[in-house]
């Protein structure tokens, strides 16, 4: 008999069991606050009257509206979620409430092949160096994916967990949620690289496509699109423009390997492993100075340095906002890094028309960024739920020292004090009109709390 399980979002809630995953962390809801979640989940897309969600929730007892109200509350609370800007459950005044989002059954069969999951790429060299290029594949075919309409594309934050847990496809596509799989491996024979994908359906394991790619290493680029259209083309999807929109020009094949790598220690989010990102993110624009993602990589990792405890926070944001700015220069559509300078302005400055706006553009960019709505301030200026560390497999704050070891004071807000302008950067930052920035000119200030 299928199970009643549901994807919200980036929620998975499992009726039979009672439990509510996120990002394979199970969330702790009280009994009533799930009932209530199950009952709007069976009701979705449509709407849930107050009266329907009385008699399933609490069995037909008498209830008044403002009991129903105080538990909307507190699934909301629950589920992080907020009445001004819902993203899980939205209020229908004088009628009653319904879901917000998307929702997909996962009831065995009725799983959708276009709901996929990119698994990390198996390293069949076994060389230690050539584990970044893996993992760079296969989070950059979800990139691709993650563009295309009438796809869903796992997280990669859950997609690699699920992966080292050594579940075979069908395991793996019912923990996810997941209708299809890709999974691939990579051997590399100095500078060149056969790369083998496999499509696989997860309800009942059985191969959708699978091919073999023999290319020179400088073409990772190429390759990564041409496995993401193939994917699409097979589970019905169509990449339409986002071929175009994915890329503006032409990257160095080396400056894109040496990102890859910056990436895959980022993830990693040890105080070592952090600094090798530094310098492989440099090392990219060293030989690439018009690389817009490597200065958003920067950006990025000095935002988490700040905001987790690793430097101190106002030097962190300045530099991440100057890099932020760069990639920008370069490279206007980059919705990510719209959403961060957004939260920089909110960090630095509290300069809310700026962090409204950057968030819009981010929204209209991107209707899935990571700049979802999620909160709002005192002043009534909308913010966002920025968990766009998450998205590139940092989960977790790192492993920080105490501070009594030389690093930073733990997180907080530059905000409490008084911000600089909206022009304001560190000096120890180089101009803004400088593309062409060395490994020595682009390491920052604040960098020699936490490399060591």
């Amino acid at each position: 008999m299928p199970t009643e399980r549901y994807r919200l979002a980036d929620l998975v809630v499992d009726a039979e069991s009672g439990s509510v995953v996120r990002d394979d962390v199970p969330l702790d809801l009280p009994p009533l606050s799930f009932a209530l979640l199950v009952a709007l989940l069976r009701r979705a897309p449509g709407l849930a009257r107050r009266e329907d969600l009385v008699d399933e929730v609490w069995d037909g007892a008498v209830v008044g509206d403002e009991t129903l109200s105080q538990r909307v509350r507190l699934l909301r609370e629950a589920l992080g979620d907020v009445a001004t800007a819902p993203r899980y459950v939205e209020s229908v005044r004088g009628w009653g409430y319904r879901i917000a989002a998307r929702v997909d059954r996962l009831d065995g069969a009725e799983r959708e092949l276009t709901t996929i999951a990119v698994l990390p790429f198996a390293n069949l060299g076994g060389h230690p160096a050539d584990d970044p290029l893996c993992e760079g594949l296969a989070e950059e075919i979800i990139s691709a994916l993650a563009e295309v309409d009438g796809l869903r594309v796992m997280a990669r934050t859950s997609s690699f967990a699920v992966a080292r847990m050594g579940l075979d496809a069908c395991q793996a596509g019912e923990r996810l949620g997941a209708g299809s799989l890709l999974e691939g491996s990579v051997r590399r024979s100095g500078e060149r690289v056969r790369v083998t994908v496999q499509l696989i359906e997860t309800t009942r394991g059985g191969h959708l496509w699978s091919e073999r790619y023999e290319r020179e290493l400088s073409d990772a680029l190429e390759l990564e699109d041409e496995i993401a259209a193939v994917v699409a083309e097979r589970l019905g999807a169509d990449l339409g423009h986002h071929e175009v929109r994915r890329r503006r020009g032409p990257v160095e094949p080396e400056a894109h390997h040496a990102y890859l790598e910056g990436r895959y220690h980022f993830a990693r989010a040890t105080p070592e492993a952090l600094a090798r990102a530094v310098e492989r993110y440099q090392r990219a624009i060293a030989l690439d100075p018009s690389y817009a993602r490597a200065y958003d990589g920067l950006a990025e990792l000095h935002w988490f340095l700040g905001f987790y405890g690793g430097a101190p926070p106002r030097d962190a944001f300045g530099q991440s906002t100057w890099y932020a700015l760069q990639a920008l220069e370069l490279d206007e559509s980059l919705a990510d890094t719209h959403a961060l300078l957004g939260m920089l302005r909110k960090e630095l400055d509290y300069n809310w028309p700026e962090v409204d706006r950057e968030l819009a553009r981010a929204r209209e960019l991107d209707p899935d960024s990571s700049a979802a709505p999620g909160t709002t301030t005192g002043s009534g200026a909308s913010c966002a739920t920025w968990r766009r560390p998450l998205r590139h497999g940092t989960s977790h704050p790192p492993p920080w020292p105490s501070a009594t070891s030389g690093w930073g004071s733990g997180t907080r807000s530059c905000a409490s004090s008084t911000g600089p302008s909206r022009s304001a950067i560190p000096s120890s930052c180089p101009s803004r009109r400088t593309h062409s920035l060395t490994p020595s000119a682009t390491t920052p200030a604040s960098t020699a709390s936490w490399r060591r």
